[in-house]
């Protein structure tokens, strides 16, 4: 299971063959501090397909397919050294969305 450290929300993590599919919205100061470069090199660090990007109301989405995202969100629960994360959401990402790579929109 993986738990949403912000919000102590759970993620069926059970079957470990089946990619997780999450879409993660981050609030707090986390543009202008390299919030998306941080989030896509741990990514690339931990093999995950999708895409991050700024929303007008100064949020970043994410959306992330992978195996395994527990440490993924953990790292991106923190956030790079000048970002202030204050709350993470995490929801199930539709089936409409496949990616091949992980890349800043």
């Amino acid at each position: 299971m993986i738990e949403n450290p912000n919000k102590g929300e759970i993620m069926d993590s059970s079957n470990p063959d089946r990619d997780q599919r999450l879409e993660i919205i981050v609030s707090g100061r986390v543009q202008g501090v390299g919030f998306r470069y941080f989030t896509e090199n741990h990514a690339h660090k931990y093999g995950i397909q999708g895409r991050v990007k700024n929303l007008l109301n100064g949020d970043v989405l994410i959306r992330a397919i992978g195996k395994d995202l527990s440490k993924f969100i953990s790292e991106i629960s923190r956030g790079p050294a000048y970002a202030k994360v204050i709350d993470v959401k995490i929801s199930e990402l539709s089936a409409d969305y496949q990616y091949e790579d992980f890349r800043i929109e």
